[in-house]
């Protein structure tokens, strides 16, 4: 800023510097001095440009959650032979489909298929595990299932724990450190959740002790979480 130019023609460098500041202020691209040596050439400010760059698109174990869908047709009275068979075929390609599946999920799917509000117990499948999912042996979890366009979010605990398990841990990666407030906050905006309930807390927090346990993250001395070198 100082130089000779300020013995020579301080009234000159005065109102160049007030140019300038009026420019950063206005949000101007161009400074145009003026001064008692006459107009010089504008000076050009250089133009900062931002360009926002969504997370998701880099999220390569991500992938959009597909719903089965339901032929036409084959809705038959479950009180018939024949329905029982539909049912039993539909339980069982939805499972094929969506595996892992929650079991609030897998019923909500043959009450809107078949246009009922309530289902029997008798109609319901055997199978569930402790947390109520039902698995097709051939569907093994290697992403995280995310709803697609105009799709419902997924309730954390319709989500199985493996599916969370990886969410948790490449999330952990992204952030380098983070702590549980927002990992938790991720995790449930990840499934297109808004808001962390309290048995969404519990969940999640037993997922971290697991993969604490089982050396895939650990905490650093601020108890932050940070994940393995290998995940």
């Amino acid at each position: 800023v100082w130089g000779l130019s300020w013995w020579r023609d301080r009234s000159g460098q005065e109102a160049l510097l007030r140019h300038a500041i009026h420019a950063a202020i206005s949000d101007d691209d161009r400074i145009v001095p003026t001064g008692a040596e006459g107009d010089a050439a504008s000076v050009a400010v250089p133009v900062v440009e931002y360009t926002e760059v969504g997370t998701s698109a880099a999220r390569d174990w991500t992938t959009e959650y597909v719903a089965f869908s339901q032929p036409a047709g084959d809705t038959g009275d479950v009180k018939t032979p024949e329905g029982k068979r539909d049912a039993k075929r539909f339980f069982e390609d939805v499972i094929s489909i969506e595996s892992p599946v929650h079991a609030d999920v897998l019923y909500e799917r043959f009450r809107s298929a078949w246009g009922i509000a309530r289902l029997g117990a008798a109609i319901k499948p055997e199978g569930a595990d402790e947390r109520g999912f039902y698995r097709s042996g051939s569907n093994k979890v290697d992403s995280v299932r995310i709803p697609g366009r105009g799709q419902n979010a997924r309730k954390l605990i319709h989500v199985a724990t493996e599916e969370i398990s990886i969410a948790v841990c490449r999330i952990v990666q992204e952030s380098v450190t983070i702590d549980d407030k927002n990992l938790m906050s991720q995790v449930v905006e990840l499934f297109g959740g808004q808001r962390v309930s309290a048995e969404s807390k519990v969940l999640m927090s037993s997922v971290v002790d697991s993969l604490i346990e089982a050396g895939r993250l650990h905490r650093d001395q601020s108890g932050d979480l940070a994940a393995a070198l290998v995940v």
